[in-house]
């Protein structure tokens, strides 16, 4: 199952970066439809170790891991040339950002963990000038709620 969410992960990299007129608009299409895929698969990592540890040796997902680094490392570097993402921001940065962002916390309460919010203010703080005037999803969460 995790390779076939890589698959479309990495499929969908290649279809944005293919089909939209910039690199910015190819990076939010991309972690806009990747999100639920890779939510999915983080979860399943949190879940079982042990499957997770094997898959990352599996030559299939090296080569998907690869091809999906070369992808995004070329969206972020079209999008900077831009003028639209930082210049200090790597596909790196993105990459590591979705897992952390995606993964799982425990003990949130009901309708704190809402990826696609927590998905656009990291999209938003990879701008060089953050859209002060683009709103979020979801609601915020209020400090109180987080214990």
């Amino acid at each position: 199952m995790a390779l076939e969410d890589f698959r479309r992960v990495a499929a969908s990299a290649r279809a944005a970066e293919a089909e939209e007129g910039t690199g910015w608009d190819a990076l939010r299409r991309f972690v806009g439809e990747a999100g639920s895929d890779l939510l999915l698969a983080g979860r399943l990592s949190a879940w079982f170790v042990a499957a997770w540890d094997s898959l990352r040796a599996d030559p299939e997902n090296l080569r998907l891991r690869r091809s999906l680094m070369e992808v995004l490392d070329r969206m972020v570097s079209r999008a900077q040339q831009e003028g639209a993402v930082r210049r200090d921001v790597t596909g790196g940065d993105v990459a590591l950002l979705l897992a952390r962002v995606l993964r799982p916390l425990p003990g949130l309460s009901e309708g704190l963990d809402d990826p696609e919010r927590h998905l656009a203010v990291v999209l938003n703080g990879l701008r060089p000038v953050p859209a002060a005037d683009s709103p979020l999803p979801g609601r915020p969460p209020a400090s109180g709620e987080l214990g």
